[in-house]
């Protein structure tokens, strides 16, 4: 796992695989960062679900303006730790080592805002989801939705497994869904 481009290009990044972290592959992380373009330059990046810290990284690489990094596994904030230090980014970079769910509420109370958010909660891509149980992408969008954390024009975007369609209707328009592999990439906008 690297930087795929921006000022940090190439650094090797620590994958923790095994501690229950599955991190983007890079092929799925440059697809993304190719539809999100220039808008990735001065923006607030959310990374909910951080894990590594690479798609943060990523965004601060590409001179992202500053990135709020969400993980609660005490293993993953260690490997994002080592990441920002890694890249030398860490300046830019907060870690919020609380619950995805808790915090996007207390950031809608503080009324924060972000212009691109990222999601990768985890799922098993290879298992479709039970219709009755409501994934963790989909309690991410419903949060997300009910939670005033995006500014007009703002980009949301969530990694999903490509058996689960997320649809969503209120304050976030559905822009598109990209499938690489197991992996499924849905777009959001704020209306």
């Amino acid at each position: 796992m690297r930087v795929i481009a921006g000022t940090v290009r190439g650094t090797i990044l620590k994958a923790g695989r095994g501690l229950g972290i599955r991190p983007t592959s890079d092929r799925v992380k440059e697809a993304i960062f190719n539809i999100l373009g220039e808008r990735v330059l001065n923006a607030v990046f959310l990374d909910l679900f951080a894990g590594t810290g690479a798609l943060a990284i990523e965004a601060l690489s590409r001179e992202a303006a500053r990135a709020t990094l969400v993980e609660f596994s005490r293993s993953g904030i260690e490997i994002i730790k080592h990441n920002l230090n890694a890249t030398s980014l860490a300046e830019r970079a907060e870690i919020a080592a609380v619950d995805v769910f808790g915090y996007i509420k207390k950031a809608a109370n503080r009324g924060e805002k972000f212009d691109i958010i990222a999601a990768d909660p985890p799922y098993d891509r290879n298992i479709r989801e039970e219709v009755e149980e409501i994934s963790l992408a989909k309690r991410t969008l419903l949060a997300i939705s009910e939670n005033d954390i995006m500014r007009n024009g703002s980009i949301l975007f969530i990694e999903h497994s490509v058996f689960e369609e997320l649809m969503h209707k209120g304050a976030l328009e559905a822009l598109s869904t990209r499938k690489y592999g197991s992996t499924a990439v849905s777009f959001f906008r704020k209306k």
